[in-house]
């Protein structure tokens, strides 16, 4: 992956294993980068682009594949783009079996007929559907991810696991992650992200000493100067 932004001529180069860090302590940039990914994840209207990201395949990473994340507490797994994205998954994965076809007419066809002994002789006439497709069954039976109690840094864990699998974003961004973690938290949750292959970006708005073990850091002083470890 690779990450151009527009006030600096350096330019960050990922592999597939890293996780890509920006820190910038220049407030006036770093307002800018984050307000440009927050509108433009909305709508694609912004005439400058003030960061440019380019996958492995050499594919641009348009805005409205981002997921940017100022607030982490605010995570919701079982969205409703997130579900419709699961759905889309599990509809995919299962029409592939012919048994699993086989099995689901069997069962549309066994609800069709108990419903409509039960409505049988009933005031107004009612239709129902011939069959009942897969996505039928995964709205009757609220088919969601399992959500436990778990910590802050394990419920970003499961998160970026199901993107990995789903595809929910094509990068997810999150904007002050170091301030809602320890370190140790940090570390396990960076080297699990590496281990998904998912594209992250980290956005600081402050320069951090520490690097990770597979963290690709791009540094910008107050003084616009650019540093990448």
């Amino acid at each position: 992956m690779k990450i151009k932004l527009f006030c600096s001529e350096i330019e960050l180069n990922v592999q597939d294993y890293e996780i890509a860090t920006l820190e910038i302590d220049n407030s006036e940039c770093f307002r800018r980068i984050t307000r440009y990914l927050n509108e433009s994840s909305e709508t694609d209207i912004n005439d400058i682009n003030e960061i440019t990201v380019i996958d492995d395949c050499k594919n641009l990473i348009d805005t409205t594949d981002m997921k940017i994340i100022f607030n982490p507490f605010q995570i919701d797994i079982n969205d409703k783009n997130n579900i419709t994205k699961l759905y889309k998954y599990l509809v995919s994965s299962f029409i592939n079996s012919q048994e699993n076809i086989f099995s689901l007419n069997e069962l549309s066809a066994y609800i069709n007929k108990h419903f409509n002994n039960l409505i049988l002789g009933f005031p107004i006439d009612l239709a129902l559907k011939d069959t009942l497709t897969v996505k039928d069954f995964l709205k009757l039976l609220d088919v969601k991810f399992d959500c436990q109690e778990n910590s802050l840094q394990y419920q970003i864990i499961e998160y970026l696991n199901a993107n990995a699998i789903i595809g929910f974003a094509k990068l997810i961004i999150f904007v002050n992650l170091k301030s809602f973690l320890s370190h140790d938290e940090l570390e396990e949750l960076l080297q699990n992200a590496s281990h998904s292959r998912n594209n992250i970006l980290l956005i600081e708005n402050k320069v951090h000493s520490s690097v990770f073990e597979n963290e690709r850091k791009l540094t910008i002083d107050s003084d616009m100067y650019c540093m990448i470890k």
